[in-house]
């Protein structure tokens, strides 16, 4: 855990102290995991299909409409680490809006940090962003907890099993976490907490996934060929229009 514990320290000062070591080769190149991970993550996801098969069976309690989306970006204070802005919409009403880093560690695990916004980003439903404002995000204006730092492993390969940290909320110091599983072309997520905006359920939510490219930077040029295989029919998701 000493070389989290850097990376962490690292990542707080806003510095690029940690770009080098932890999840790259000996290239100074990203691993492949940590770029699958990556791509995992990047794009839009919504449990409209889970929703729209729970009302027509007239499930007693139907899930909450989640959305997601993992929109890569570039941000000065964090550049080489790949980071995404994540905007999280309940029931149509935004409910977080992070930056979000992603790295590895030295054992292999892959580290993901969010970071609450607290200034005013210009964001569409369509996926457009104010890149500009984004890349130009200062330190103090990202908002971070000491337990926010949710944790993945690659149980086979393009399938990431771990814990997302609730960092919008706090329960005798420690933030809740949500237990989810990324796969190409969809993500689980199990909430279990009671205080969660989504709705603490005992059936997992599942989300499917529109994916976006990543950034130049993110690979460092490398050209990355997709394990990942066709996308089957019933995971067919359409960025939203508006």
């Amino acid at each position: 855990m000493a070389s989290t514990t850097l990376l962490l320290l690292c990542l707080a000062l806003g510095t690029g102290l940690c770009s080098g070591q932890a999840g790259q080769t000996s290239t100074g190149l990203p691993s492949a995991k940590l770029i699958r991970f990556i791509q995992s993550v990047t794009g839009y996801v919504s449990g409209e299909k889970q929703l729209t098969e729970e009302r027509e069976k007239n499930f007693l309690h139907p899930h909450s409409l989640i959305e997601g989306y993992f929109i890569p970006v570039d941000v000065k204070i964090f550049n080489p680490i790949p980071t995404f802005y994540l905007e999280e919409l309940v029931n149509k009403v935004t409910y977080r809006r992070h930056i979000v880093t992603v790295t590895e560690d030295n054992d292999g695990l892959i580290i993901v940090t969010p970071y609450n916004v607290t200034v005013d980003v210009k964001f569409q439903r369509n996926g457009t962003l104010d890149t500009n404002a984004v890349y130009n995000i200062k330190r103090e204006e990202l908002e971070s907890h000491e337990n926010c730092v949710a944790v993945y492993i690659e149980v086979e390969e393009n399938v990431f099993h771990g814990s997302w940290p609730d960092c919008y909320s706090s329960i005798e110091l420690h933030n809740p976490k949500y237990s989810n599983i990324w796969t190409c072309h969809y993500v689980t997520t199990l909430v279990s907490h009671p205080g969660a905006k989504e709705g603490a359920t005992p059936v997992p939510f599942i989300l499917n996934k529109a994916n976006r490219p990543l950034l130049p930077y993110m690979t460092r040029g490398q050209v990355y060929k997709s394990t990942c295989g066709p996308k089957p029919v019933e995971r067919e998701l359409k960025w939203p229009s508006a």
